[in-house]
C-alpha cells in the first residue's frame, strides 16, 4: 500500500516543497538582466560524473560578441549525500510545475528537483515482465507535455509509457512491428511538439521515427535504416524546433545531426564523425531552444556545440572536468 516506502516517493508525497539538500551545491547566481541573459535553462545529464547541470542562456539577438552562450548556475548531484545518482540517463523539464525530472537507470526510478535543485519527490518505475507481474523498469528516455504527462521509454519494454506526476500510467504509446521487440528494438528518444504531436526514435539501428498525436494514437512511420544522408541508425537524440522540424542525432550515420519536416522528408545535416570544431565524435543528445538555435552535446569530446537554424556553428561550451560548466561523458539534454 506504500506505507513503507520514503516519505519523498511520489505515491506517498507531501504537495508542500521538500527541505533543501543538505549535500553542496555547485552554485553560480542567475545571469542579471544586465548580462543581457534571457533566464532559459538548458539541462545536461553526465553520464559518469553522477550530476545534472543548469545552464542559463543567452538569445542569439541579445549575447554580446565574446560572452559565453551559455553560464551555469546550479548543479545537483542527488538526493543528499547517502542518495547520490547511480546511472543517469535522460533529463527533462516539466513546465507547468516548474521542475526538472531526472531519469536515473541505475535505481530504477525518476526524481524531480525544483529549478534551484531542491529535491521534490520520485517514484519508481515499473513494467510488466513476461508473466505481467510489475518489476522495477530501466529508464531510458523522458518527455513531458504541456499537460504535465511524463512520457517513459524503458528499455525493458517496447513502448512509451505515459504516467502521471506520482508514476501512475495513463497510457501507452505502442510502437508497430517490427519496433515491439525491445530486445531489437522498442522506444527511444522522445520528443514533444507544441500541439502535442509526440515523435518516438526507436532504438539500435532499426532507424525509425514514429508519430503520435496528443490522445496516443499511432498517425505515422518515417526514417530509413542506414549511414547515408537521410537515413538514420543509432538515434541517441531527437527535439522538435520552434519552426516544426526535427532534428535527429545519430551514432553511426555519416551525418551526425540531421535535420526533417514534421512528415520526415530529409531536408540537411550537418557535423561528420572526424575533427573539427563543428563535427562530432559521439552525439549524445539535441536540444532546439525558443530562439531557434540547435544545441549537440558530444559525450566523448565533452562539449556543447552551438548551431544557428541553418546549421553554422555559433560557438562551443563545456571541456573535460568537474568545474561548473564542464563536463564528463554528457549523455542527455533537455531545454525550457
Amino acid at each position: 500500500n506504500g506505507s513503507d516506502l520514503p516519505s519523498d516517493v511520489r505515491d506517498d508525497r507531501d504537495p508542500r516543497p521538500q527541505p533543501a539538500m543538505t549535500i553542496p551545491q555547485t552554485t553560480i547566481p542567475p545571469p542579471q538582466a544586465a548580462n543581457r541573459f534571457e533566464a532559459r535553462r538548458l539541462l545536461v545529464g553526465p553520464a559518469t560524473c553522477t550530476v545534472v547541470a543548469m545552464l542559463s542562456m543567452g538569445s542569439a539577438s541579445a549575447t554580446p560578441v565574446g560572452q559565453p552562450l551559455a553560464l551555469p548556475y546550479t548543479a545537483i548531484y542527488g538526493r543528499d549525500y547517502g542518495s547520490s545518482f547511480h546511472s543517469l540517463a535522460s533529463v527533462a523539464v516539466d513546465s507547468t510545475r516548474q521542475e526538472i525530472l531526472v531519469a536515473d537507470a541505475g535505481r530504477h526510478e525518476i526524481a524531480a528537483y525544483d529549478t534551484n535543485g531542491i529535491h521534490r519527490g520520485r517514484f519508481i518505475h515499473e513494467v510488466p515482465d513476461s508473466t505481467g507481474r510489475m518489476v522495477p523498469g530501466t529508464p531510458y528516455a523522458l518527455a513531458v507535455d504541456a499537460q504535465g504527462r511524463i512520457y517513459v521509454a524503458d528499455t525493458r519494454v517496447s513502448w512509451v509509457d505515459v504516467v502521471n506526476v506520482r508514476g501512475k500510467s495513463v497510457g501507452r504509446l505502442e510502437l508497430p512491428a517490427p519496433d515491439d521487440d525491445p530486445l531489437h528494438s522498442g522506444a527511444g528518444a522522445i520528443a514533444i511538439d507544441d500541439d502535442g504531436t509526440v515523435f518516438v526514435a526507436t532504438r539500435g539501428d532499426s532507424g525509425r521515427v514514429h508519430v503520435f498525436d496528443s490522445d496516443f494514437r499511432h498517425v505515422s512511420t518515417w526514417g530509413t535504416p542506414g549511414t547515408e544522408p537521410g537515413q538514420l541508425s543509432i538515434i541517441t537524440g531527437i527535439a522538435v524546433g520552434p519552426d516544426g522540424r526535427v532534428a535527429v542525432c545519430c551514432v553511426s550515420t555519416k551525418l551526425a545531426v540531421q535535420i526533417y519536416d514534421r512528415t520526415g522528408t530529409y531536408l540537411t545535416g550537418f557535423g561528420v564523425h572526424d575533427h573539427g570544431a563543428a563535427n562530432f565524435s559521439l552525439p549524445s543528445g539535441v536540444a532546439y531552444t525558443a530562439d531557434g538555435r540547435l544545441w549537440v552535446l558530444d559525450g566523448m569530446r565533452q562539449m556543447l556545440s552551438v548551431f544557428d537554424g541553418t546549421g553554422s556553428l555559433v560557438g562551443l561550451m563545456g571541456g573535460m572536468g568537474q568545474d561548473p560548466g564542464q563536463f564528463q561523458y554528457p549523455c542527455a539534454l533537455a531545454s525550457d
